[in-house]
């Protein structure tokens, strides 16, 4: 089964609108909560903004890193314990058979849900390597 670029990176337009607007606003969080504890007069060194932009980064390849990771099936085992465990007598088949049935179903689905995270991630990270070479070529 070929996937072409489009299949892979443009999928899901919205995913990537939501991993933008996640990364900006951890950014402007830390940005404010360092703001406010400045001095009167004082401006936001440049090593705050590459913080910022690092700790955004970082945390989408985090979730990237999970989204893969549950593609693969590492969590399956917390999901089949979950719903044995409903009230309502919970599910009837043994741990292969369930594993199968999820196996079926991520097949059917798209195995590309974790290239957002990276993408969005990546450019976060790019703007702070670029942010770092001008703070340290200006020391």
């Amino acid at each position: 089964m070929k996937q072409s670029l489009q299949d892979i990176f443009f999928h899901s337009r919205n995913k990537y609108i939501i991993c933008l607007s996640y990364g900006i606003a951890v950014v402007l969080i830390y940005l404010i909560t360092k703001y406010i504890n400045l001095k009167e007069g004082a401006t936001l060194p440049l090593i705050h903004y590459v913080d910022a932009f690092f700790i955004a980064g970082f945390t989408l390849y985090c979730f990237g890193g999970f989204s893969l990771i549950a593609n693969l099936g590492a969590f399956d085992m917390f999901g089949y314990s979950f719903a044995r465990r409903k009230k309502e007598g919970g599910l009837k088949i043994d741990y292969y058979e369930y594993q199968q049935v999820q196996k079926e179903k991520r097949r059917k689905a798209n195995p590309y849900t974790y290239v957002p995270y990276f993408t969005v991630g990546t450019l976060f990270i790019i703007v702070t390597i670029v942010l770092n070479v001008i703070l340290t070529s200006s020391i």
